[in-house]
């Protein structure tokens, strides 16, 4: 775990270089509209002009592409905020707090028949020595490829502020640095 601690504190260093060209996003966004609006009036002008329908073809990919970009940077920011002033001992933190909570609570359980239960039963069925064994086995490699697939791909999985999409679409440098941590 630490060997991939430290290579994800390097990594950091250098992303923040990569941020610095990506926070021109919003430039090269309004750069795409107002070309867009350009052509957009030209069209107006030149209603049989095929050369100014591909060309807006063109410009709203472009637009497309940053605005996706700036979506994503947004999001980003916003899980950062959160992670700076999310625990700050304010109102907002304690109202999501108190939110989370109620989402996350199992208060009541229905049968197949429509009965609630609201008591647990205390004495139940335990695990067999088979079904104890089970869950004391070595994680397997595929296990770990099944669990990261799975993982919605815009939430942070720690502390360390990566995306699960950095690790899907990292795997095949990833991988046996996150399999022998997990192991």
């Amino acid at each position: 775990m630490v060997i991939i601690w430290d290579k994800l504190k390097q990594l950091k260093g250098e992303l923040k270089g990569i941020n610095a060209y990506m926070a021109s996003y919003a430039k090269q966004l309004n750069q795409a509209r107002q070309q867009l609006e350009r052509v957009q009036g030209q069209i107006f002008m030149q209603l049989f002009d095929q050369a100014l329908f591909d060309q807006e073809k063109v410009l709203l990919a472009e637009i497309q592409k940053w605005s996706l970009i700036e979506e994503k940077v947004l999001r980003q920011k916003s899980r950062a905020c959160w992670i700076d002033s999310g625990d700050a001992n304010t109102k907002y933190f304690h109202a999501q707090m108190k939110i989370r909570n109620a989402h996350n609570t199992i208060s009541s359980i229905y049968t197949e028949n429509g009965i609630k239960l609201t008591e647990p039963k205390k004495k139940g069925p335990c695990l067999i020595r088979d079904q104890k064994l089970l869950l004391i086995e070595k994680v397997t490699k595929v296990e770990i490829d099944q669990a990261i697939k799975s993982m919605p791909h815009d939430k942070s999985p720690g502390e360390d502020g990566y995306p699960i999409e950095f690790f899907t679409s990292n795997w095949e440098m990833v991988k046996e640095g996150v399999y022998d941590a997990v192991q």
